[in-house]
């Protein structure tokens, strides 16, 4: 009997790092398929049925790794392969929706389209949401006359310590489909016994003792426009149906936007598109 022999090679790859995505709204595993990468390297990577994105072979060192998916934004790291744990050298990257993301059906978001001055996408401008709750001491009362719809003026009685131009006060009326939210506007009065100026207009009627509450920051949601300068805010979590929020966005060579819009629960908040200037 002839025998036969087999060459049987075995091959063994070490496990440089492996990369965990986060989808930083649902905490759960990333929409579609996001691509992962190493910067300036043509090297391969393995999605395992863990989901994790693995390396392998790879010299010690320092990379820049990249995530690039339809769903979310573009997202960079850097990663040190002595800074990884051996026996477990994961790298857990948490990565933001962007405008493309299927949010579902009773979201609470945020939403407009950022231009720069020359009428061109803002592209990678900053934005960030600050999120407003009411405190628990009631700042003010509303006084007699003056808190009627459309009137730009409010008379307060019993203000406890000071309101400045810019803060955000909440009229809790006695019916809370009648609760809003105004800002105050310059000039300030000379004596508290005088109205105070608002930004925009009452939308309802108000009666003499309604209290008034100063809205202070409560948490900051952050993110950046797209390639086509659009931006989607979103809130995981919200303690009210509706509060205010102030928008600010920052992009080089502009001046900061800002603009306070209320948001709804559950609902999509436009702010249409936004026109920066130079700075």
């Amino acid at each position: 009997m002839m025998e036969r022999s087999y060459l049987v090679e075995k091959l063994y790859s070490r496990v440089s790092f492996a990369v965990r995505l986060t989808d930083d709204y649902t905490s759960g595993r990333p929409a579609g398929c996001p691509k992962v990468y190493l910067q300036d390297r043509d090297v391969r990577v393995v999605k395992n049925l863990s989901g994790y994105y693995v390396f392998s072979d790879l010299a010690p060192g320092i990379y820049t790794l990249g995530v690039k998916s339809e769903y979310y934004l573009d997202e960079e790291a850097e990663v040190n392969t002595g800074d990884l744990d051996p026996k477990s050298p994961v790298v857990n990257i948490s990565i933001r929706p962007g405008n493309a993301y299927p949010f579902p059906a009773g979201a609470t978001l945020v939403r407009a389209v950022v231009l720069d001055s020359s009428g061109q996408p803002a592209r990678g401008a900053g934005i960030t949401a600050e999120i407003m709750q009411p405190e628990s001491a009631v700042k003010a009362r509303v006084g007699p006359g003056e808190a009627d719809v459309g009137s730009t003026s409010i008379r307060l009685n019993h203000v406890s310590g000071s309101l400045n131009v810019g803060d955000s006060i909440m009229i809790k009326d006695s019916s809370p489909s009648r609760n809003e939210f105004c800002q105050i506007a310059p000039p300030l009065p000379a004596n508290p016994s005088q109205a105070f100026n608002l930004f925009a207009p009452l939308k309802f009627d108000h009666n003499t003792g309604t209290p008034l509450y100063l809205m202070i920051h409560d948490n900051t949601v952050s993110t950046r426009t797209g390639e086509r300068g659009e931006f989607a805010v979103y809130f995981k979590s919200v303690k009210s149906d509706r509060f205010p929020v102030r928008i600010e966005v920052i992009h080089p060579g502009h001046r900061v936007y800002r603009q306070e819009v209320e948001v709804f629960e559950g609902r999509l908040t436009s702010m249409g598109i936004i026109q920066l200037s130079l700075s």
